[in-house]
Parts: C-alpha cells; structure tokens; sequence
C-alpha cells in the first residue's frame, strides 16, 4: 500500500463555486458512517463569514482512506482551530487517524493558531492514543452534541412503530384523526419555520439561530439533498415545524419550531411530525434516523442501566426516548494549546469558556447545527 498525505487548504469566501476536490472530498465523506456532515466542504461555505477551511487527505495510489476538514477563526482575539466530527477513516484505516491528527497540527502551526479542538465522530482506540500523546485533554465547551437517540430505518415501518411508546402511538393517531397533515417545506417558507423557531426559542430560553445562517444552510445543503423542512399543517395553517439533515447513512433532526397554543398543543402536531420523516427517511433509503442532542448525563445513566430521575419525564430528551431508538454516546470535545503559548494561555482561556463568555458564544459559532 502506497500512502501518500496532500493538503488542501481552501478559504470560505461565500462562494457556490465547488472544485474536484471538494467534490471528492464530500464523496469520501457521504461513505463514512455517523453524523458527519460538518466534514464536507458545503458545510465549510456554510460557516463562513469569518471562518476559514483546511483539510488533511490521505490517498492510497487516487483513492481517499482518511482525512479531516478543520474549521479556522479568530475567538477572543485567539486564533482556533476545530474539527467537527473528524477525523474519518475507511473501514480498516482507523489507524490513519493518528496521522491525520499530525497533519492537521501541522496546518494549525502553519496557521499560527492557539488552540486546537477537536470532537471526534467515533472512540477509536488508535484516534485517542494519538490525542493524548500530542497533549490533548478535556476541553471546558463541546460544540456538538454528545449523545443521541438513533432509530434503525431498516426494520419493518410497522415493527418500528410498534417500538414507540404507548402515548407516543396514541397521539400519532390523535393528530391523524384532528387533520393534522405533513409535507416538506420551500425556501419560501422558511421565514415562516424561522418565526416559529424563534418563537420556541423565546419560551425555552435558547438562542434561535439567525435567518441569514438559516438561510445559507439552505443555499448551500439543500441543492445536494443535504437539508430538508418539514411541515406539518392543521386547516391550512402551518402550526409546526423541523430542519433535517440528510446525508451518508441517515437523517438528523436538526432545528424546530412549533405554535405552543393551547388548542394547537392538543393537536399533537410534533409526533406526527417526526413519525412522518421517519417513514420519508426510510423510503428513501437511509439507515438512521438520528433524533439530534440528547442530554448526555441521562445517557450516560442509561448505559448504566440505572434508572432516570423524576426531573426527567418533562425533558425534551424524555420525548426522544419514546421514539424507541437506541442511546448512543458520542466523545467529548478535547483541546490542546500551541506549545510554546500553553502554560501562558490554558489558564486564562478555560476563565474565557466559562459558562455564558463571549468566548463560548463565539466558538458555539463551529456548532454542527
């Protein structure tokens, strides 16, 4: 086997313009298994302004076996760099992480940059020996989500359903019978589905994501299938909606948004919304329906096998596991600093990640949402 490592540095300027390489880059990402959409180029052009993009790619004679994309930016005056959900690998060439990991901080040296972060897709023995020997440790802020709930599209609809909680069952029915309906969305409607996400945003007290970056999700992942809307409607009213991703082995609830009315609630409109692009997922051929974050102590304790506190029945997370999927926890984000700055800077930098800093509202920026 000939292994030979070519770097490809590109910068996000805002541009459709796609090369070869991105094209083959994004290839060799779709074949990898996991939530890994953050690794393509597309998702690159999403994050940009102010981000800037570089990959690492190893090549057996023309063909791609491994590789990661990383996402570059100034946070705090601090030059970062981060890898969402990299690096990836053929199966059989896990061991090429290390590697890749190297190359990548041969990229950032070249870069001048501060800290590196880097939020591996899978726990690979090889990946995380390699991390701790180039000393990487526990980061103070993840920018992806931890755990989650994955629904196996390739069972019978009626076996996948039937795994559904008793209630969960009952209100798809409920919304069947009140009229609700599903479709997907339209760029033209997204301004609605934003006004309702905000509006969810408002009363659950996190920030809804911006139209504008709502929007070049959409100029950039929906041409190539990557981003769906969905809609579910009552007479003619849109009362609820979801974002999806749409890419490699499954279909990732992403964003939502829904009417929280008395009247619209009983409707039921968010369970049958979801049942919906299960059944759209698996006709269409995907492995996974992946239900997005989960809250990773919950996930943890399920693992375990011990029981869930009281405080959990009212969590969103406690509505996923009704889905029936499997829990699934995924690594930690892990950081390390420029060697010659890391004693002057790892101190004062985890005081800038401290809960609610600008710091970590800037970085939130790289989050694969």
């Amino acid at each position: 086997m000939t292994e030979a490592v070519r770097i490809e540095t590109t910068t996000t300027d805002g541009s459709a313009d796609v090369s070869s390489a991105d094209l083959a880059w994004d290839r060799f990402v779709a074949s990898c298994p996991g939530d890994v959409l953050a690794q393509t180029s597309a998702w690159a052009r999403v994050k940009q302004p102010g981000s800037r993009a570089a990959r690492a790619v190893l090549y057996d004679g023309g063909e791609i076996v491994a590789g990661a994309q990383m996402l570059l930016r100034t946070v705090a005056g601090m030059s970062v760099a981060y890898v969402p959900k990299g690096p990836l690998a053929r199966p059989g060439r896990e061991y090429l992480a290390g590697r890749v990991v190297d190359e990548l901080l041969g990229i950032a040296g070249r870069q001048r940059t501060v800290v590196a972060l880097i939020q591996p897709v899978h726990r690979w023995t090889q990946l995380e020996a390699r991390l701790d020997e180039r000393g990487f440790g526990a980061a103070p802020v993840d920018v992806a989500t931890t755990a989650t709930v994955e629904v196996d599209l390739g069972l019978d609809e009626g076996v996948i359903r039937s795994g559904f909680r008793t209630n969960l069952r009952r209100n798809i029915t409920k919304a069947e019978r009140s009229g609700v309906t599903v479709r997907r969305g339209s760029h033209a409607e997204l301004r609605e589905f934003h006004r309702l996400h905000a509006a969810t945003a408002l009363r659950q007290g996190f920030a809804p994501l911006e139209f504008d970056y709502l929007e070049r999700q959409w100029a950039h992942l929906h041409p190539n299938g990557w981003m769906e809307l969905f809609l579910s409607e009552c007479r003619g009213r849109i009362v609820s909606g979801a974002t999806v991703s749409s890419f490699g082995d499954r279909v990732v609830f992403k964003l939502a948004g829904w009417d929280a009315t008395d009247a619209t609630a009983a409707l039921r409109p968010n369970d049958l919304l979801h049942w919906e692009i299960i059944k759209w997922a698996r006709a269409a051929g995907f492995a996974r329906y992946d239900l997005g974050g989960f809250d990773r102590v919950a996930a943890l304790t399920i693992s375990r096998g011990d029981p869930l506190p009281e405080s959990f029945r009212a969590s969103h997370s406690q509505f996923k596991l009704g889905f029936g999927g499997a829990v699934v926890v995924a690594p930690t984000t892990v950081w390390r600093f420029s060697p010659r700055l890391a004693r002057v800077l790892q101190t004062p930098a985890r005081r800038l990640f401290a809960d609610g800093s600008a710091a970590r509202r800037a970085v939130a920026g790289f989050r694969s949402h």
